[in-house]
């Protein structure tokens, strides 16, 4: 069995209220979970403070952003693996996000771990896309799925859905 370990990426919430965090703070937790022998560390992707999160201080910035601290970490460690959990796929565009994780895969050597999911907050999507309020963000996150395995596995891919759509990208 192996066992991962949540890091500090910032202020989580009424689920797991905290201070927020310095770069710091979150490379000796790394180094910290290394040291004790956890196969992984993970990183929690949230965008913005929502009202449904319960978070008070809405002016001062609440989260880093998951993948760029990823990146970051792996300059700094070498075989930990590096989690990015869980992934709002609604939010995030499946071009841009494959070409990140693919990067974020080669430059830590292999290490990252993703993990997806269609997000805790619908407030929170509405929010980020203000213009698609009235999207089903199941359908979204289905397509998103789709477009990645696409992007990730073959070269010279279209893919046309109700939400998304590309022609001939190779990454």
């Amino acid at each position: 069995m192996r066992f991962g370990v949540g890091i500090p990426t910032g202020a989580e919430g009424m689920y797991v209220p905290s201070h927020f965090t310095d770069p710091k703070e979150i490379i000796e937790a790394t180094k910290l979970s290394k040291r004790l022998g956890f196969y992984s560390v993970w990183g929690a992707d949230f965008f913005t403070p929502s009202p449904a999160m319960g978070i008070e201080d809405k002016n001062s910035p609440q989260f880093y952003e998951v993948l760029v601290t990823l990146a970051y970490l792996s300059s700094i460690t070498t075989h930990i693996k590096l989690g990015a959990g869980t992934i709002t796929l609604p939010l995030r565009d499946p071009v841009l996000l494959a070409k990140q994780v693919a990067t974020l895969d080669v430059i830590s050597n292999g290490r990252l771990l993703l993990a997806v999911g269609l997000g805790a907050y619908r407030d929170q999507f509405e929010m980020v896309r203000p213009r698609k309020v009235k999207a089903h963000r199941a359908t979204m996150m289905l397509e998103s799925l789709e477009a990645l395995h696409l992007l990730l596995a073959e070269d010279h891919v279209s893919f046309n859905g109700k939400y998304h759509e590309f022609r001939d990208v190779s990454l």
